[in-house]
């Protein structure tokens, strides 16, 4: 039976499903149930009740300003032996709680933290809203749902076009991704299977700012450097503008002037001229453990998201959510996933605009393909495309965050594929040293 897909509207349009729903269909729920996985099992060495209470505890992308408060820890198992526990913390005009299904060793080692301002994560991202938190955990970790609530003072000042939105950090890049995001009563919610950074953005303001990175034109730079700091007085112009910022958003000079940069070549009196501090970047290259195939890169990600959210994640490093266009490249692929650990793994194309018609997200033609007997059939919500690792690597439409129990959205992974070693990015600042 699949579950009830219940959609709450979020301002600007922005929403996300509050429940797991379709990867199979119910007539295969049989062959499902005799499918267990090896780490399911919770090992009874000690009793639930004796456990100790996991804590939170100060920290910083440098060094903690704020002291996170001890999380809740009900002890209720689910069908998977797994416990459900709260972690909560308050930050910077918001407040955090993850809401976990995790083994024991998660309930004993599971923490959230509030992180302090650093150079890269800061209040100088575009659409700050307040603090950034890092979640980490041992163990087994199940479906999580990350709850941002947004305080009073700032939904009191937000605008018509405010537009709350949960982002992780893409360690590889040292970039934002998106997650899809519900708002309800001023807090904001997304549901992950994965542990990491998250921050909450104005949509709006941050994707604006983007998108003027993006039209940089580096070209029409005279490179004329008057204050000889090895930084151009044209990318110094737009540096202190706020045009080209760091790869996470932040203010490279701070709110220092143009003016007051150009004072001298050493603009922090660190003994380092700014253009020796400072790197700028227009291309990316593609994470060293990637395998290539033909001129194009590839890597697997044993990570649990919804189909939107990992298409966000592989654009925000460059690439794209894997596309096959040829019976090589399936053939490829299908090797590449013998090292994966899923049952399933997105495939970048769906028929969201119209039912039955696939389209890649690349927009290359979508002529190849590999459905499983009876696929695609659109049994339920299903408009997005995925490989059945269990059904002999063959394709089927899903839900855009899988089904529930062993086929749900935490047993999904994703593969992202780059065109060239090397891919353009916006123009940002990278920190040297």
């Amino acid at each position: 039976m699949k579950k009830t897909l219940r959609t709450l509207s979020i301002l600007l349009s922005v929403s996300m499903l509050l429940a797991s729903a379709g990867c199979k269909k119910s007539e295969e729920t049989s062959k499902k149930s005799k499918k267990t996985k090896k780490d399911s099992e919770v090992t009874e060495t000690e009793d639930p009740e004796e456990l100790s209470e996991s804590t939170t505890e100060e920290t910083t992308t440098e060094e903690s300003t704020e002291e996170s408060t001890e999380e809740t820890t009900e002890l209720q198992t689910n069908a998977d032996g797994l416990y459900r526990t709260t972690l909560e913390t308050p930050g910077e005009n918001v407040s955090v709680s993850f809401e976990l299904d995790v083994d024991q060793d998660g309930l004993n080692s599971c923490r959230v933290e509030t992180l302090g301002e650093g150079a890269l994560i800061n209040s100088s991202i575009p659409g700050y809203i307040g603090s950034a938190f890092t979640a980490t955990g041992n163990g087994r970790i199940g479906l999580c749902k990350i709850t941002f609530e947004i305080s009073s003072s700032v939904l009191s000042k937000a605008g018509p076009d405010f537009q709350p939105t949960i982002y992780a950090l893409n360690e590889d890049t040292m970039t934002w991704y998106e997650f899809v995001t519900t708002v309800e009563d001023g807090k904001a919610s997304a549901l992950s299977t994965y542990l990491g950074t998250f921050i909450l953005l104005d949509k709006t303001a941050f994707d604006a700012a983007k998108a003027n990175a993006a039209a940089v034109d580096l070209s029409s730079d005279p490179e004329t450097d008057s204050n000889n700091d090895g930084l151009s007085d044209y990318v110094t112009q737009l540096i202190c503008d706020g045009t080209i910022r760091t790869s996470t958003g932040t203010l490279v000079f701070g709110d220092a002037s143009f003016e007051d940069v150009q004072a001298n070549d050493d603009f922090d009196n660190d003994g380092i001229k700014n253009g020796e501090e400072f790197t700028l970047i227009t291309s990316v290259k593609v994470p060293s453990d990637a395998v290539e195939f033909e001129g194009r890169f590839y890597r697997i990600y044993d990570m649990g998201f919804r189909w939107d959210d990992v298409e966000s994640l592989c654009e925000s490093g460059g690439g794209h959510l894997l596309t096959v266009t040829s019976e090589e490249e399936w053939e490829f692929v299908k090797g590449l996933l013998q090292n994966g650990t899923k049952k399933c793994y997105w495939l970048g194309a769906n028929d969201v605009e119209t039912e039955g018609t696939f389209l890649w997200v690349t927009g290359e033609p979508f002529e190849f393909t590999d459905w499983a007997a009876g696929e695609p059939n659109n049994d339920g919500a299903e408009d997005y495309l995925e490989i059945e690792t269990w059904n002999e690597y063959r394709w089927n439409d899903g839900e855009v965050d899988g089904d529930f129990g062993q086929f749900s959205q935490d047993n999904h992974g994703f593969i992202c594929e780059w065109e060239s070693s090397e891919t353009g990015v916006s123009v940002y600042v990278q920190v040297n040293g």
